[in-house]
């Protein structure tokens, strides 16, 4: 049993790797906030001990925003399906710089990792889309 269950955490670990890095994997997407679209969005996946982490770059959330900032989501639990691994995460505050912002909390936070990367949550009150393609086979 106890080697049932290693044998496939081991495989599970494979998966992971190949679908986020051994570092992180880049995914350049639309990134769609509310009624809001942003194009080029790049959306970095790291593994962080046993979960994962979304920094999405130089983003904006509306037309109107004066700066672009980087949005992390950290605590996002992963599970190997086939060939993609599945993000789940609820109730995790996005962080900007060092910066925690509780108002936008990101909720029902759901998506798959392999060459492309699809997530769907909200942040606050407006819900959050992105779609993308994995960039080169680089870690950066």
């Amino acid at each position: 049993m106890l080697h049932t269950v290693l044998k496939r955490l081991s495989i599970f670990v494979a998966l992971l790797c190949v679908a986020v890095g051994v570092s992180a994997q880049v995914y350049v997407g639309t990134l769609t906030v509310g009624n809001y679209t942003r194009q080029n969005v790049e959306a970095r996946l790291s593994k962080k001990g046993d979960k994962v982490e979304l920094l999405l770059k130089k983003v904006k959330f509306a037309r109107m925003m004066p700066v672009t900032v980087d949005v992390t989501i950290a605590d996002i639990q992963a599970s190997a399906s086939g060939q993609e691994v599945r993000l789940v995460a609820d109730g995790v505050v996005p962080t900007a710089g060092d910066k925690s912002y509780e108002r936008h909390l990101v909720r029902h936070f759901e998506g798959t990792a392999s060459t492309t990367l699809n997530i769907n949550c909200s942040m606050g009150d407006k819900q959050m889309h992105f779609e993308g393609v994995r960039k080169s086979q680089k870690n950066k």
